[in-house]
């Protein structure tokens, strides 16, 4: 299947949507030491972050995409943002930008593992986490974990997962950063 790529001046590559009813797209970014990719759903929740050594986002984004797609590189004015289908639990507003969205990714050396988000009309800071990406960072990150907690997740996964987001739910809210509810 063919993708079109669409480049941005600042070096941003955006696919069109793709998959079961056009329900997902990627972002590539070029990052201070490698590339960024993000996997969307439509309505801007983060399926999956990946890094990757490969500092041309062409490459890194094939390599993620893999036997899927040919990717067909279009030449865009600007990037366009990633809509987000969501208000602010404080000022009520749908002004929520995803937090790389907002600054020149060329510069940022460290990503954060769980995607935040801004309100851009007050500022209110939000994090994203479904169970499926919860899941795809514990896969890849088996050796953080203690053979009891390995036994555990072996032994019924959606309590290990929901255990998992309850820790992460605390650590967030100790820090006042909200979950981001999406629509749709």
């Amino acid at each position: 299947m063919k993708i079109s790529v669409y480049r941005s001046p600042d070096g941003r590559l955006r696919t069109e949507k793709y998959g079961d009813g056009g329900g997902s797209f990627c972002v590539a970014e070029k990052l201070a030491s490698g590339t960024l990719i993000t996997e969307f759903k439509a309505n801007g929740e983060v399926l999956n972050q990946a890094y990757s050594k490969v500092k041309e986002g062409e490459g890194a984004l094939s390599e993620y995409l893999g036997p899927i797609a040919s990717i067909e590189l279009v030449e865009v004015p600007a990037y366009e943002l990633v809509v987000v289908a969501a208000s602010c639990t404080k000022c009520g507003t749908e002004t929520i930008a995803r937090d790389l969205d907002r600054q020149d990714t060329r510069k940022v050396y460290k990503v954060p593992v769980i995607p935040l988000f801004v309100c851009s009309t007050c500022k209110t800071r939000f994090y994203s986490l479904t169970d499926a990406y919860l899941k795809r960072l514990i896969e890849g990150n088996v050796s953080l974990f203690e053979k009891g907690e390995i036994e555990q997740r072996d032994k019924n996964e959606m309590e290990f997962v929901h255990e998992l987001h309850e820790y992460i739910i605390r650590i967030f809210a100790s820090k006042r950063i909200h979950k981001l509810n999406f629509r749709g």
